[in-house]
């Protein structure tokens, strides 16, 4: 008898592990048809950003794009839109370095492959169309004034639009001697350096 109830146990056992395969692929297509079920809900509104100032400094397209929900109730629900930028060979993601960036001053390399190579910021002017071309790009609830303050520095400009906890956060643009822009950085505390 002992050994009878061991081959039953056994056989359960079996059985049971036989069937976990099959138990992971229900719960997969489970997961599979809901997932299917809520991106037919999924829609995403582009909008092309333009201006002078943008097509003065850059030379790439730029486009936000915003996820919005439709649910089969009747509700709506829309909000994070993503930056999005089109050089004529790519279309990728755009992003300004986050207040809780790890350096103070982290480089947009994207950025910088979109700007005119003809653009030039020789002075308070040329600096000015960046400073509205930037803040068209990166609109944003500030707390920062209105107007971008704007300085020039050795071997650059810096371009402050907001404040963060006191810290004031902004564009470090270098240029060469002729006003070519070398390097877009952003500064997290442009005064703590």
């Amino acid at each position: 008898m002992p050994i009878h109830l061991k081959t039953i146990v056994l056989a359960t056992v079996l059985i049971l592990l036989v069937s976990l395969p099959d138990l992971s692929q229900a719960v997969t297509k489970v997961e599979e048809a809901i997932s299917r079920e809520m991106q037919s809900w999924q829609t995403v509104k582009v909008r092309k950003k333009e201006g002078l100032a943008l097509r003065t400094a850059f030379i790439c397209s730029f486009f936000t794009a915003t996820p919005r929900t439709s649910y089969p109730d009747g509700t709506t629900m829309s909000g994070g839109s993503v930056l999005f930028y089109e050089n004529g060979r790519t279309v990728k993601s755009l992003f300004r370095p986050s207040v809780f960036a790890s350096s103070n001053d982290e480089s947009m390399p994207e950025l910088m492959a979109c700007i005119h190579e003809d653009f030039r910021i020789t002075d308070l002017e040329e600096a000015g169309i960046l400073a509205e071309a930037l803040e068209k790009l990166f609109e944003q609830s500030s707390s920062f004034p209105e107007e971008a303050e704007i300085k020039r520095f050795q071997n650059g400009w810096v371009i402050i639009n907001d404040e963060f906890f006191g810290k004031r956060q902004g564009y470090i643009i270098t240029t060469n001697s002729e006003g070519a822009i070398l390097r877009i950085g952003y500064s997290v505390n442009i005064d703590g350096g």
